[in-house]
């Protein structure tokens, strides 16, 4: 995995889930064997010998599932068959997400022992500090056409501490990514822009430029920011409280995220949204995170719509092709990506995904 505070949520985890692309497999603790849902590729002179190890948990149904060696293990298991909008993420001793209750969206805490249901109703997005210390969410009812809205931070070895809050009463607001220390708020609905809290002063600071932020860098202070609906966006450092951006990125890039070391953005190329045509051609794309320019695009990966950096130079991707879901490794040394594992999935866009690790 990468360096910087990723090792702390690493170590949490041990326990819980496989987490080195080619480390030993930690202690069995399946109940049963592989499930028949998940499968390797069939062998090929292009494939590797060895079964498959992923160096990221997925999200399957309902199941957060390691891959080591080519076995699937259940490490936790959800509330619900979906975890909505968003990828669930590792967090202190665990796994935090959003999923559905009967008057909204719950953001959850799941271990290997039990699901914790944080707060709801919320808004449709969440963000995990560098470690996995601290969750950023605001409480909203998505019923009302506007506020008033609660900013929540949580930490403590089980978030069972409210570090700040902070009320919106004429708006309603989505709690976003970490920047350093300050959260990125999404205000609105029909034109959203963005804001920036410091929970330290309690201070909303509006960006009415912007209508969408993330991902961001919280350790490095990197930012992408987007305007309008037509996805174009622009990418650069945050200074204090505003951001410097230093170049715009091609529109169509799109489910961008950087590096462990912060110097790489990698992004999908093409249509993720499910049901629209064009995914058939869609790619990874991998940019200088500080001046644009391409360090790698891949092959045509159809229907690929997730990418995750698994270390310093791979990339797991995420491709729905028919019923199943395909992962695929993309390697930004060798400038290749090929397939390594495949799950029968529902066709869902929220029943299956990556679950990232926090910077």
């Amino acid at each position: 995995m990468g360096s910087r505070s990723r090792a702390y949520v690493t170590g949490s985890l041990i326990a819980i889930a496989a987490v080195a692309c080619s480390g030993t497999s930690p202690r069995d603790t399946s109940t049963g064997p592989a499930s028949p849902t998940a499968r390797s590729p069939a062998p090929t002179s292009t494939t590797h010998a060895l079964e498959p190890t992923l160096g990221l948990p997925l999200f399957v149904d309902g199941r957060i599932v390691t891959v080591t060696n080519g076995r699937q293990s259940v490490v936790a298991r959800w509330p619900s068959p979906k975890a909505a909008y968003q990828p669930p993420m590792a967090a202190r001793h665990g796994f935090v997400g959003l999923g559905y209750g009967r008057r909204g969206i719950v953001i959850w805490y799941v271990t290997r022992r039990d699901a914790r249901r944080l707060a709801g109703p919320v808004a449709q997005s969440f963000g995990v500090s560098a470690g996995g210390t601290r969750i950023s969410f605001s409480r909203s009812d998505l019923r009302k056409p506007s506020g008033p809205s609660r900013l929540t931070l949580l930490g403590g070895q089980h978030f069972n501490h409210t570090v700040a809050t902070k009320r919106l009463s004429d708006v309603r607001a989505r709690g976003g990514p970490f920047v350093g220390r300050r959260v990125l708020l999404e205000l609105g609905d029909a034109q959203p822009i963005v804001a920036v809290w410091d929970p330290r002063t309690g201070q909303v600071t509006r960006l009415p430029r912007w209508s969408d932020a993330g991902p961001t860098d919280p350790v490095a202070h990197q930012v992408v920011l987007s305007f309008g609906d037509s996805g174009c966006w622009s990418a650069g450092a945050w200074h204090r409280s505003h951001p410097l951006l230093a170049f715009s990125g091609d529109c169509s890039v799109r489910w961008k995220t950087y590096s462990p070391s912060g110097a790489q953005l990698a992004g999908i190329d093409g249509v993720i949204d499910n049901g629209l045509v064009g995914a058939h051609s869609n790619r990874l794309v991998v940019l200088d995170a500080r001046g644009g320019g391409v360090a790698f695009r891949s092959r045509q990966l159809p229907g690929a719509f997730q990418a995750e950096w698994e270390d310093r130079s791979h990339i797991l991707v995420l491709a729905r092709q028919g019923q199943d879901v395909v992962v695929y490794r993309c390697s930004v040394d060798s400038r290749d990506c090929r397939r390594v594992w495949t799950v029968d999935g529902s066709g869902d866009r929220y029943a299956t995904w990556l679950v990232p690790y926090p910077p």
